[in-house]
């Protein structure tokens, strides 16, 4: 599955992933990270001081979603090519099936900084209800996987629309 011309292909599209019109994409990504981790710590903060760990946690899981998500539809939006762009690849000296494979692996490889931004600051406040790492570390696992299922869905939903149109 992963051959030499995957591997290369997919550090290709993660330099595009990466890169910004100014520099090689390293302050966006710390800037968004920070941003998010800013946002989740307060946001569960507030939700701390309301409600109750099950509350709490279904609150948290709710708000990974939103920010997951956003990211995805905002900062990821061209995740699959287009018919367009599909074309164009179709005349190089590659696989339609390596292009697809490189694509995805670097976009797991790029998305994958945002679950655990997302699931840190929460699970900071979980422990503090019951002064438990393993309930803190679950939660983690919890919200890891839970936000790679919201990935994986929205790449479901991307291919599928790009398919059809």
């Amino acid at each position: 599955m992963f051959s030499r011309n995957n591997i290369k292909l997919s550090k290709v599209f993660l330099k595009l992933d990466y890169r910004n019109s100014e520099d090689s994409g390293i302050r966006k990504l710390t800037g968004m990270i920070i941003t998010y981790l800013f946002i989740n710590t307060m946001l569960s903060l507030g939700n701390f001081q309301k409600f109750e760990l099950n509350s709490f946690i279904f609150s948290s899981l709710t708000i990974n979603l939103f920010l997951v998500g956003f990211v995805i539809v905002s900062d990821y939006a061209d995740l699959f090519f287009s018919p367009k762009h599909s074309l164009a690849l179709a005349s190089l000296p590659i696989k339609e099936e390596n292009i697809f494979v490189s694509k995805i692996s670097s976009a797991f490889i790029y998305l994958s900084v945002y679950p655990l931004v997302v699931s840190f600051p929460p699970a900071v406040y979980v422990y503090f209800y019951n002064h438990s790492i393993s309930e803190s570390l679950l939660f983690v696992l919890i919200s890891f996987l839970f936000s790679y299922f919201i990935i994986g869905f929205i790449f479901l939903v991307n291919s599928i629309i790009i398919i059809r149109s």
